[in-house]
């Protein structure tokens, strides 16, 4: 158990091209079906409320792997560039 007692859970989604968040995903007037399969938020944010002491908001990076999309870059260790 990570925390209790939770009163909420609330996700946000970061929309890669404008930056904006929104409560769901996709976007409000995205089509689902003209969403590519590959397009993930820019990155995700948690809520949690109930817990004491308080959690401060999550945000998670998404990024997409090689094998759901090709043109994605490898991953880099350590910060560096190639």
């Amino acid at each position: 158990m990570l925390a209790a007692p939770v009163q909420s859970l609330a996700l946000r989604y970061q929309e890669p091209a404008s930056g904006g968040w929104s409560p769901v995903w996709p976007p409000p007037g995205v089509p689902l079906n003209t969403l590519p399969s590959t397009l993930l938020p820019g990155a995700v944010a948690l809520q949690i409320d109930g817990a004491q002491p308080a959690w401060p908001p999550l945000v998670v990076p998404l990024r997409a792997t090689r094998t759901s999309d090709p043109s994605a870059q490898g991953g880099s260790f350590g910060g560096g560039a190639r």
